[in-house]
């Protein structure tokens, strides 16, 4: 089973035998092959808080989907401490600090080089890799040949020793970085982006 995001909606692409996924607020496609995938594709950008299935074999049906957009690596981190776990508010939501990698760059590196810059932590332990989360969004860049992105964003757990100063990056428009404890994950899981609730609900 595969989950994607597009703005606050989701499409999952599944086998047959896991309609556990379904729902009836969904719009479901049953495929026997990739041909229909462009078509489908479009619809998710044009229509506004729609939930899709896509049911058939996921072996096939996910990589022809992954070939109609750009991909875009990113990677993240989810940071915790004795003062909780480390959240950065941008742009009117709770998110987690992340970013695109670099050329050169390992998902590890990455992760923890942005970390660094949009919290102003320096003393971080990679601890392991978490699930993989995967959105679509069109790009804003009318002249590039890219409009359409499927973004990959790698996540990793790591550790903080506590008592650093947290310093948010104006430049991403994060206005603030804050330690969350464990009580309040919820508040925070159900006003951020939807990619982020299974994540952020796994802490």
């Amino acid at each position: 089973m595969y989950e994607v995001f597009f703005n606050d909606s989701r499409l999952v692409i599944t086998g047959i035998h896991e309609k556990e996924f379904l729902n009836n607020r969904e719009k479901v496609y049953y495929l026997t092959g990739p041909e229909s995938l462009p078509r489908i594709a479009e619809d998710l950008f044009g229509e506004e808080a729609s939930d899709f299935t896509i049911v058939g074999n996921p072996d096939i049906l996910w990589p022809a989907f992954r070939d109609l957009f750009t991909e875009i690596p990113a990677a993240g981190g989810v940071v915790r401490s004795v003062e909780g776990y480390l959240f950065i508010y941008r742009r009117g939501r709770w998110d987690l600090p992340k970013g695109k990698i670099d050329p050169g760059e390992t998902p590890e590196e990455a992760a923890l080089r942005e970390v660094r810059e949009e919290t102003g932590l320096l003393r971080l332990d990679l601890v392991k890799p978490l699930p993989d989360t995967w959105h679509l969004y069109a790009n804003p860049r009318a002249d590039d040949t890219a409009r359409k992105i499927l973004k990959r964003t790698y996540w990793f757990l790591m550790e903080a020793p506590g008592g650093q100063p947290l310093i948010p990056e104006a430049g991403e428009d994060i206005t603030e970085a804050r330690w969350i404890k464990s009580e309040h994950l919820e508040d925070v899981a159900s006003g951020t982006f939807r990619s982020l609730r299974g994540l952020i609900r796994g802490f």
